[in-house]
């Protein structure tokens, strides 16, 4: 039997499980994950605060997706249900619902953007406490929705994508610093290190192809 797609109430699901989310679960669209490294398994990567902190007290993304145990916070919510070192690639109905916002708002049609932000959201937060989003132009409203795609697609193979994306955009070009000990690491819009080095296999045996610029 063919199951139509809907959005999680989160409402419905318990913040202090160590897995939230199931395997194709009802807002999985195509399922898909990659192999990635383990220094991203949750038990030794950690979450930056200036990204937990932008998760409100109602907001049940951020007790669904993190776990603070009072040293360090950890991303828990893969949404295949899985705790190993893959990572979740594909589609969700939640990113086409943030696609279908973004996509208005870039065409002026505020109102279109904010209603199916609004639908989104509405299903995040506690029962009672949303209060909807509101934007009287495309600028307003592109900020608020970047800001809640961030919020909602960690840990989906997307984040890199839409850096590179939005720095070709001066208004949401972002700067990404980390303090690892005594160093601080930076990488700023546009920079060559956004391009991975090509393997030099690969250039071995096509000798035409062109390594990437440091």
């Amino acid at each position: 039997m063919e199951q139509k797609p809907v959005l999680i109430d989160y409402n419905t699901l318990n913040t202090n499980a160590a897995r939230p989310f199931q395997r194709f679960n009802s807002e999985t669209l195509f399922y898909a994950i990659t192999l990635t490294s383990s220094c991203l398994d949750s038990y030794t990567s950690f979450v930056d605060s200036s990204l937990y902190d932008m998760y409100g007290s109602a907001d049940l993304r951020k007790s669904l997706y993190f776990k603070d145990t009072g040293s360090e916070v950890t991303f828990k919510a893969k949404y295949d249900g899985e705790s190993n070192y893959t990572s979740f690639a594909g589609i969700v109905l939640d990113e086409v619902y943030l696609n279908l916002a973004e996509g208005y708002s870039e065409r002026d049609n505020v109102s279109q953007a904010m209603k199916y932000l609004n639908q989104l959201m509405l299903t995040r937060f506690k029962t009672g406490e949303f209060i909807p989003f509101t934007a009287t132009n495309k600028t307003d409203a592109l900020a608020i929705i970047l800001a809640e795609r961030r919020k909602s697609l960690i840990m989906r193979n997307l984040r890199w994508m839409d850096l590179k994306r939005l720095n070709l955009k001066d208004a949401h070009a972002k700067s990404l610093s980390r303090k690892i000990g005594e160093n601080t690491y930076q990488l700023s819009p546009n920079d060559l290190r956004y391009a991975f080095l090509i393997p030099s296999g690969v250039i071995g045996m096509a000798p035409t192809i062109n390594q990437n610029k440091r």
